[in-house]
């Protein structure tokens, strides 16, 4: 009793498991299903059983299915992979299949294996990764483009978008901008970004939108802080224009002239009062973006300028060097505690000019900075009586290379082939993968290496006359190729060539990723073999074998089906002309052809199962036939068609 409640137990948690659980023969045909499995086909579980599990599977994906369930009977655990399948009430959906080999008592002596399945709807997650990787390859070009405004713009450029002027993207001189630094996060309004620092750069961005056309600023006034300086920009919003003309975007320019007015009315106020000279050199002073410190020969802060107020938290004048140090908690660039003696400033108060010492600080809101620091002896009289030291905030400069060495790493880790040449076809750059074919050792120059020498000359040929002059028009190629290997042999290769512009409209280089396509084309064969037996078949069945499109109309006849009509078969005829084969109902009553089997799996999607039928030869004989016939669904579950099996049965009759 306690053995049955137990299988009792079991069998209700295998009943109504969230995710469906199936157990099959070798064969794949189905033994047991739970209720999760029949709603994920669209079956009941009795009428999945005895069913093959590779019918619900998408056409493209059975081959890879078979294999897979072969490699489970020898696997010593589960075997997991994804695959599209087809649901007989529903669309088809994307399933994670886990498969398992166990064995269990047999009917007689010894034991017997069976296949132990897991199908999980997996649809939302592989069309989010699938979205996913739509929009990161939709954004490489920006990202390129973004990559050669950070190495080569002096100007703060960014991208904005929609009513709320939400930012898209920008560069590091962006980033660096006073008040957009730490506010930069893509996706945030420009309103907040810029808080109360300047009402007007948001008033021109709507003029932008409304009139479509360049608005700048001059000299704009941006409050960086209510105890700051201000900053001055000259700002321009550039339209950019969706596919229907509509102003989707805006470009936003931001040059930084704070130096520049601030030197204007310095000469300004120079003139009207040449008393206030001191307090217009503060006044640039205090505007400079990067920290300046001044100390005296002890090593004792004498002025500060703004920027290093706020990185210290604090005024730092009349404070000890030493103490400062320890305040920013100075470190190299290894994380190990700066020794002060090597630090610019006690060096400068020895005379030396130090510059670009790179150092980590920590400011007084705790973030780190990567810091090149410089600093100067200043001299009176040959003597040196104080120093000047000065530092420039480095990390989103550091950032931006960590990016690119990021990006390196992808190209050199993928297996696919990936070269960089110039518009001529010379050969910048082979990664890892399209080294190891070629035989190259990693570091080998690539000086003479040119996309002829690495394609066969048929490939070679198609590149030059039709890749390269396509992708520098249309900006991309597609098409197979080959590729040279180390030892001669030629690799076929699905090849794709993209043509990259500078500012200019010019094309810079090409890019081409290779990827090796030996085993798909090994399967190609392989499904064209089996396509070839198969009709082999159909043509050497006895029985007739007849297939007709979803309008009726006959697209197949095996010679069986032939040799029994007696007549011409109407092919691709509508399926009216039917009524020439001369069947009748067994009692002698003519048949419409839409009641034929045939037609009626082709038009109306029915089963049929021994329907009798009589044919009138034209010699007058009279044959009787028993036919099976079945509609065919395509990939969406639609009747694309019907297959009618029919026999010669008069002399069982």
């Amino acid at each position: 009793e306690e053995l049955r409640a137990e299988r009792r137990r079991y069998l209700d948690l295998f009943e109504f498991a969230p995710d469906g659980y199936l157990v099959t023969d070798l064969q794949g045909f189905v033994l047991e299903a739970n209720r999760a499995a029949g709603l994920l086909l669209g079956a009941e579980e009795r009428i999945l059983v005895n069913k093959p599990l590779l019918l619900f599977v998408a056409a493209p994906d059975q081959e890879n299915f078979i294999q897979k369930t072969a490699s489970a009977m020898d696997a010593d655990e589960p075997v997991h992979w994804e695959a599209q399948l087809e649901s007989r009430d529903g669309p088809a959906f994307q399933a994670a299949l886990t498969v398992d080999a166990s064995l269990i008592p047999g009917e007689g002596a010894g034991e017997r294996t069976i296949l132990r399945w897991l199908i999980r709807d997996i649809t939302r997650r592989v069309e989010a990764r699938q979205e996913r990787e739509r929009l990161l390859l939709e954004n490489s070009t920006q990202r390129e483009f973004l990559e050669r405004l950070v190495q080569s713009a002096p100007v703060g450029i960014g991208v904005v978008y929609g009513p709320q002027h939400r930012l898209e993207l920008c560069n590091s001189t962006f980033k660096a901008l006073p008040v957009v630094a730490g506010h930069s996060t893509p996706g945030e309004p420009m309103g907040e970004i810029l808080g109360q620092a300047s009402p007007a750069i948001l008033d021109m961005l709507d003029r932008v939108y409304q009139a479509g056309t360049v608005v700048g600023l001059r000299e704009e006034e941006v409050s960086t802080c209510p105890e700051c300086e201000p900053a001055y920009w000259d700002v321009d919003g550039v339209p950019l224009p969706g596919r229907n003309g509509l102003v989707e975007r805006v470009l936003l320019l931001i040059n930084q002239v704070t130096g520049q007015v601030s030197a204007r009315q310095q000469i300004e106020e120079l003139a009207a009062r040449a008393e206030l000279r001191a307090e217009e050199l503060d006044a640039v002073f205090a505007a400079m973006a990067d920290v300046v410190v001044v100390y005296d020969a002890g090593a004792r802060v004498t002025r500060a300028n703004a920027a290093a107020i706020a990185f210290y938290g604090m005024d730092p004048v009349g404070k000890k060097h030493v103490d400062l140090a320890s305040r920013l908690s100075v470190r190299t660039l290894e994380g190990q505690p700066a020794d002060v003696e090597d630090l610019p400033v006690p060096r400068a108060l020895r005379g030396e000019a130090v510059h670009g010492q790179r150092l980590l600080f920590r400011d007084a809101a705790g973030n780190e900075h990567i810091v090149r620091a410089s600093a100067g002896p200043v001299r009176v009289g040959g003597q040196t009586t104080g120093a000047v030291a000065t530092w420039h905030d480095i990390t989103e400069e550091l950032g931006v290379q960590q990016a690119r060495d990021r990006l390196i790493a992808i190209l050199e880790a993928t297996p696919d082939m990936v070269f960089i040449s110039s518009p001529a076809g010379d050969l910048l750059y082979m990664n890892r993968a399209a080294r190891r074919v070629r035989g190259l050792a990693d570091d080998a120059p690539l000086d003479g290496l040119t996309f002829n020498k690495v394609l066969p000359p048929a490939a070679s040929a198609l590149v030059e006359k039709e890749g390269i002059p396509t992708a520098i028009r249309d900006g991309i190629w597609r098409g197979q190729a080959a590729v040279v290997n180390a030892e001669g042999r030629e690799i076929p290769v699905s090849k794709v060539l993209v043509a990259h512009r500078g500012p200019d409209g010019q094309v810079e280089y090409l890019s081409s990723i290779a990827r090796d396509i030996t085993e798909r084309q090994r399967i190609l064969a392989e499904l064209a073999g089996e396509r070839a037996r198969l009709r082999a078949v159909i043509d050497n069945a006895p029985e007739g074998i007849v297939v007709a499109d979803s309008e009726g109309k006959v697209v197949l006849a095996n010679p069986a089906a032939e040799r029994l009509y007696a007549r011409p078969v109407p092919y691709a005829q509508h399926y009216e002309s039917l009524a020439s084969l001369g069947l009748r109902r067994p009692d002698g009553s003519p048949f419409d052809p839409r009641e034929l089997p045939l037609t009626r799996s082709a038009l109306k999607g029915e089963r049929l199962n021994d329907a009798a039928l009589r044919i009138t030869w034209p010699n007058g004989r009279q044959r009787d036939l028993m036919a099976n016939s079945a509609p065919i669904h395509d990939v969406e579950g639609r009747v694309s068609g019907s297959v009618t099996v029919f026999r010669d049965v008069t002399e069982q009759v």
